[in-house]
């Protein structure tokens, strides 16, 4: 970046607002209507959070997401919502005490 003058930084600045924006429309689209996520070229764009809110809302995308990825809290919020999806959280040895007790689980052994 340092190639780039004031104004080239302000419209780098501008395009990088919008491709945020166009992530948390497809999210909302998807959520709406998950048949749109076959439209969406843009799966491999989201952060770990908007895969959390996509998973909350829409757990049939369970089999496409960054687990692996994903973070504790993140886990914690997705199964606030889908408490099905428990099998496929791997690290649950990692989530603090008022996280299991929020999700009403007992601390793996």
């Amino acid at each position: 970046m340092d190639d780039l003058n004031e104004s080239g930084l302000d419209w780098l600045n501008k395009c990088r607002k919008m491709e945020i924006e166009c992530n948390r429309i497809w999210l909302k689209a998807i959520e709406f209507s998950p048949k749109l996520a076959h439209y969406c070229k843009r799966f491999n764009d989201f952060s770990t959070g908007q895969w959390a809110v996509l998973l909350s809302h829409c757990p049939e995308f369970i089999n496409i997401a960054p687990l692996h990825e994903l973070s504790a809290s993140e886990w914690t919020h997705i199964l606030c919502w889908q408490p099905q999806l428990e099998t496929e959280c791997k690290i649950k040895d990692q989530f603090s005490d008022l996280q299991l007790k929020q999700l009403n689980l007992r601390p793996e052994k």
